[in-house]
């Protein structure tokens, strides 16, 4: 009866209609090439001005002298990139692109201009947000349960290319919560339920200075670690031996653990027990926070701006989860649409793009997406319950028989009362 109890709870603040289209993507005895050319015509079946939106997203995010050099050095971009992505954007590029022309705001999408949209994000600390994940006896489902907002100063053509990508194999199916043709995860997870999340961390002063010849984007290789590791260990492992462009921190969770992985000039991982920063206290067991910036002790003291210092103190008093009072699916939503400091400190804002709640166990998604222009966030925001994107190895409620039967009966009843209501009212 309990799970009874939580499946009509839900109920109330979900709805099922998805806000953003989703590409199946069938990788099984495929190359790359043949990759992209099936996502490419996903694209354009659901989204057929894609090749204008990005032309649009680019022109508003480079001025012409930033833009003039990104493409001059785009090629050094290309050959870092793991090959079998490389070809997948040839495919894509094949269906999608339309001009040979590079030239920003005239609404088609050149070669050129495609590649220059996989470099937009992880390069220039755009990726904003915050995120909280509980694991342990803290959660009812023993298992960790976390929650991720992405901040990205919203336009008309960043929320029409919002999509999920799924890259269906029977191997291992990897989910890119982001953007239609963006081939880098910023959200992401696989079917072994390895959760990965990715926030800029500040400014590149934190990084060494190497030529940037030898850097790499962390957004590919977090969808390499996706696609090659079943843990966070084995995720880790992958990532913390590469040079990235940007100061940067990963949220990692799986069916067992998180972790933090803070990218800097001294990298640390950092666990629900790691030594912080003095100024950033935390006293929440089995509790992780992340933010804009680092908190490890030994990772740089970067946290001044008060939005993140806001968001910290915030999910510290919220996060009081216990054995006794375990966490659940819908509390972590709670917790993320939460406005109660002034707008721009809290931790759901006008600029929240996406916010998303993720179980690795079961691999249940519960998603939000911006998808209106609005001057001020939505009072209550709505998440979509997504949870057939991977199989799943059991259910997160788990029904019984019973429990349907009575959840119809539950929802007939209502539907009558509805008629009943409005036949009195003529």
């Amino acid at each position: 009866m309990q799970r009874l109890i939580t499946a009509i709870i839900f109920s109330l603040f979900l709805h099922t209609a998805w806000a953003v289209p989703v590409f199946h993507v069938d990788t099984q005895h495929k190359n790359g090439q043949d990759v992209g050319i099936e996502l490419g015509k996903g694209i354009l079946d659901k989204i057929p001005d894609f090749g204008a939106q990005v032309d649009k997203l680019l022109a508003s995010h480079f001025d012409t002298s930033t833009y003039q050099t990104l493409l001059a050095n785009i090629k050094n971009f290309r050959v870092k990139i793991p090959k079998a992505y490389q070809d997948e954007l040839e495919g894509l590029a094949t269906i999608v692109v339309s001009t040979a022309n590079n030239q920003l705001g005239d609404g088609k999408l050149s070669f050129d201009e495609l590649w220059a949209f996989q470099h937009i994000f992880d390069k220039n600390n755009v990726i904003n947000g915050s995120g909280l994940g509980v694991f342990g006896d803290l959660n009812g489902l023993q298992t960790p349960i976390i929650g991720r907002n992405v901040e990205i100063e919203p336009n008309d053509a960043l929320r029409a290319l919002q999509a999920i990508t799924v890259y269906k194999n029977p191997l291992n199916t990897v989910v890119n919560i982001g953007f239609a043709g963006y081939l880098g995860v910023i959200s992401g997870f696989n079917s072994d339920g390895l959760y990965v999340g990715y926030f800029s961390a500040g400014g590149n002063n934190l990084v060494d200075d190497v030529d940037e010849l030898v850097k790499q984007s962390a957004t590919f290789m977090l969808r390499k670690a996706l696609e090659t590791g079943k843990n966070i260990g084995q995720a880790t492992s992958l990532l913390i031996h590469d040079i990235y462009y940007s100061p940067h921190n990963i949220l990692l969770a799986d069916p067992k653990n998180i972790n933090v992985l803070e990218y800097s000039n001294t990298t640390q991982i950092r666990q629900a027990d790691s030594p912080l920063q003095t100024e950033m206290p935390w006293h929440n067991p089995q509790q992780l926070a992340v933010l804009n910036c680092f908190v490890h002790r030994d990772s740089p003291a970067n946290c001044i701006d008060m939005a993140d210092r806001a968001r910290w103190n915030q999910f510290d008093s919220l996060a009081n989860f216990s054995p006794e009072t375990p966490a659940n699916a819908l509390q972590i939503m709670q917790i993320m649409r939460n406005q109660e400091n002034i707008p721009s400190e809290a931790i759901f804002t006008k600029n929240t793009l996406q916010s998303m709640v993720f179980e690795p166990k079961t691999r249940r998604l519960f998603l939000y997406n911006q998808t209106d222009k609005t001057a001020e966030p939505p009072e209550y925001p709505l998440f979509a319950d997504i949870d057939n994107l991977v199989a799943t190895p059991e259910s997160y409620l788990s029904l019984t028989q019973t429990d349907y039967i009575f959840i119809i009966a539950l929802f007939l009843s209502m539907v009558a009362i509805m008629f009943w209501v409005a036949r009195i009212r003529w």
